[in-house]
């Protein structure tokens, strides 16, 4: 077996935007120096937990096609049900954001079949975003391939030696490689995370292992994008990361240990729980001054949003959230990071669990909410899309936030375009339809749903004489304008 060693100098940095994470790194990591250096494994104990690791790990592909582009994504997978043929993605690998429409052609590659590939289909997502699964084709014959190995497992020891295995894509002709770093910072926010002090643990969601003990400690981040922001005391910063390919920090198996132990055989929906408020801060000095407060966070809410968990319960907006069932959550003075901790209390609770919020009212009542924890509402990209290739545009049923971000009635109709194909009608004259426009009208009828829009539409342009048909719509200002589409272009 080849066995490459991946080593390179610290890039203290993690992706904010593909972990949902607050961005106030450096200045709230517990940062320890390794002042006692732990034993090296020599390196014939490095190659046995590094062939250990490479048994389960498969390479993931798709290709993102729509009327507009097609290109292929690759990412690095973990097999976890051996009998299913059940693989763990990270989440991010393929975004939420992206209609699953456009998920085309999902393949596994094998190392023991030769990396030949396996057709899958997509199972879901994980309650926290945080992994997503696909199923082989033929399950577990197919794949023929053990899943990861927990039996041996450890915890986070600051200044301890650990390695991250992993393989390279095809245009590293699949070949295994494998990174050493020292456990040098822990931070809490939404999620648990690990620094090491080398930038070079592997490719995202890969096993990361204790060089001493060959124990199971964790999985790495998913892989960063080749640059990225950092806001650092409100200045802002382009960072170039060395290899967009390896990642300096993981998640310790306790944060990720309910993804790889509870797998889903079949297609579902786990949504998260939801407390129903918007646009909240985390309790700055000068409030806490204001208001006598001694406790060092909280939560100001900013608005709370009509008929959900938090309103039923009788939360107002400016309320300052202090407890979360009795418990403070959080000890940081740091807005941002507060604001994660409060995410880490809630993404913790179930949907239909009552939680108590212990709160300041108008800087001077204490009291104590009951709020029943609700369903996050769908996202427009778990719609289903109808495409028109006469007009050329892909439309959707409304979603919650469709609608409550344009501050439109809660019963508001219409369909959403979710794409316009280039050099379609829709797409030119001074007038065009764009993405993020909500329809209400077509012609001289109102529209009222996805289906009934489709067949609006496929009637309005059935006709070759038919010349032109116009949309009012609501752009994503919400401002209304009138769209004239030309069909002769």
């Amino acid at each position: 077996m080849k066995m490459r060693i991946a080593s390179a100098a610290l890039v203290l940095a993690v992706s904010a935007a593909a972990m949902g994470l607050t961005r106030e790194v450096a200045s709230a990591a517990d940062v320890v120096p390794a002042t006692q250096p732990a034993a090296v494994a020599p390196l014939g104990g490095i190659a046995q937990i590094m062939e250990q690791g490479l048994k389960s790990l498969v390479v993931v592909e798709y290709t993102l096609r729509n009327e507009n582009a097609s290109h292929e994504e690759v990412g690095q997978g973990i097999v976890v049900d051996e009998q299913a043929g059940v693989v763990i993605v990270a989440g991010a690998f393929v975004p939420e954001g992206v209609p699953m429409e456009w998920v085309k052609d999902i393949k596994i590659r094998v190392p023991k079949k030769k990396f030949t590939t396996i057709p899958a289909t997509f199972l879901g997502r994980t309650a926290n975003r945080l992994f997503a699964y696909v199923k082989a084709t033929g399950g577990g014959a197919a794949l023929d391939t053990p899943a990861l190995g927990h039996s041996q497992t450890g915890k986070v020891t600051l200044g301890r030696e650990v390695m991250g295995v992993g393989r390279f894509e095809k245009e590293g002709g699949y070949e295994p490689y494998t990174g050493i770093g020292r456990i040098r910072a822990t931070l809490r926010l939404t999620h648990d995370i690990v620094f090491t002090q080398t930038f070079g643990l592997t490719r995202g969601n890969s096993p990361v292992y204790d060089t001493q003990t060959g124990a199971l400690v964790g999985i790495t981040l998913p892989a960063m994008p080749e640059t990225m922001v950092m806001s650092m005391g409100g200045n802002a910063a382009r960072v170039q990361l060395k290899d967009d390919d390896q990642a300096a920090a993981f998640l310790p198996w306790e944060e990720v240990k309910d993804a790889f132990t509870e797998v889903p055989k079949e297609v579902f929906d786990a949504r998260r729980p939801w407390l129903g408020i918007d646009g909240s801060t985390g309790m700055d000095e000068d409030l806490r001054t204001k208001y006598g407060i001694e406790q060092i966070a909280g939560l100001s809410v900013g608005s709370v949003i009509p008929g959900m968990p938090a309103d039923q319960a009788g939360l107002k907006s400016t309320d300052i959230i202090l407890t979360v069932d009795g418990k403070e959550f959080s000890e940081s003075p740091v807005p941002d990071l507060m604001m994660s901790h409060f995410s880490r209390a809630l993404e913790r609770t179930k949907i239909g669990q009552d939680i108590k919020l212990g709160i300041l009212r108008e800087g001077k009542t204490k009291m104590e909410l009951t709020v029943k924890m609700a369903a996050n509402p769908k996202i427009g990209t778990e719609y289903p899309l109808t495409f028109n290739t006469k007009v050329g545009i892909s439309t959707r049923d409304l979603a919650f936030n469709d609608t409550y971000s344009r501050k439109l009635p809660e019963n508001q109709k219409g369909v959403m375009i979710a794409l316009v194909k280039q050099g379609a009608p829709a797409s030119l004259g001074a007038t065009a339809l764009k993405q993020g426009f909500l329809i209400t009208r077509l012609n001289d009828q109102e529209v009222e749903n996805q289906k009934q829009f489709a067949q609006l539409l496929e009637t309005a342009t059935a006709d070759a004489e038919q010349k032109e048909v116009v949309f009012r719509v609501i752009r994503p200002d919400g401002e209304t304008q009138v769209c004239r589409i030309d069909l002769t272009k």
